[in-house]
């Protein structure tokens, strides 16, 4: 009874990643259909941007470039969203080895990841790494299982429903272009948007003239706000070297739950953690990372 409770359990939550599905194509076929219904309602009227595209128009090169930008953020969300985002594997965990890690003395329930703790000796306490249950892989350092992949995804940050993909640590890089990418071409869209707006004296006649303008101006202020604050926390975590679900769960992950809230042990610096983000090949050591910041300092226990 127990084999087949956790084998129909194991099909369940490693079942077919999401990215491959239905409703992945759906969604990403909407955000492109979104983006172009803007272009185009801009293309289709006299508004600045059509203006500026005139061969002759002084803001030639301005319009050029929105159009450029407008083409590599589109081409970014679908990276982001096809990108394998740092799957763990067999092989990948046994390039990753399987360092020793220390942590503090431990008295609770380990992070709410599925999986059985496996000690790793140690000069001080051995840090348990996850041993998946629907993987059946050890999960290196900084890995979690994502429910809705069905995949263990190395340095994982979040499920984006967005590009209906993982966020980890093969596409994080690139889901941060594309957030800086898009962030910039809708406030840009805003600027030309508002630029076109035709002035009446009359409210009705106002309206009759810029409906468009005001429906494009709607879905990118509401889009485009949250979006700000988005690529604003994805380049802290990117500077500072940690992920959402490091930051969102600490309290329950097995390696900083022991930690003081404002130590970070994957802090190498600034500039080093810009670029392990960017550059750093995968998959990464973080083991030799957290075990060498023990060896360089006691880690601060709370």
């Amino acid at each position: 009874l127990q084999l087949t409770s956790s084998g129909s359990r194991f099909d369940r939550r490693r079942g077919r990643p999401t990215g491959s599905g239905l409703r992945a194509v759906l969604i990403r076929l909407g955000h492109a259909a979104l983006c172009l219904a803007v272009l185009a309602s801009l293309l289709a009227q006299k508004s600045q941007l059509r203006l500026a595209l005139l061969p002759d128009s002084p803001g030639l090169i301005g319009g050029l470039a929105y159009l450029a930008l407008f083409t590599v953020s589109l081409l970014l969300y679908f990276v982001t969203s096809l990108i394998d985002p740092g799957y763990v594997s067999n092989q990948l965990h046994a390039q990753s080895g399987n360092g020793r890690l220390t942590s503090p003395p431990s008295d609770g329930e380990d992070d709410a990841d599925d999986g059985d703790g496996r000690d790793l000796p140690a000069s001080r306490r051995s840090l348990e790494l996850r041993f998946c249950r629907y993987c059946l892989i050890e999960q290196p350092l900084r890995a979690r299982h994502c429910e809705d992949c069905g995949r263990c995804v190395s340095r994982f940050d979040h499920h984006c429903p967005w590009v209906e993909n993982c966020i980890g640590e093969r596409n994080h890089a690139t889901f941060l272009a594309f957030l800086l990418c898009q962030s910039v071409c809708i406030w840009w869209t805003v600027f030309y948007v508002w630029r076109s707006i035709h002035t009446r004296t009359s409210a009705l006649r106002w309206l009759a003239a810029n409906w468009a303008y005001t429906a494009d101006m709607l879905v990118l202020v509401l889009a485009g706000l949250p979006l700000a604050f988005l690529t604003m926390f994805h380049c802290y975590l990117a500077c500072s070297n940690t992920t959402t679900w490091e930051r969102v769960s600490r309290e329950r992950i097995s390696y900083l739950k022991h930690l003081a809230e404002t130590y970070n042990p994957f802090h190498e610096g600034y500039c080093v953690n810009c670029f392990r983000f960017c550059c750093s090949r995968f998959p990464y050591r973080w083991d030799i990372v957290y075990s060498r910041a023990s060896m360089d300092t006691e880690l601060p226990d709370v």
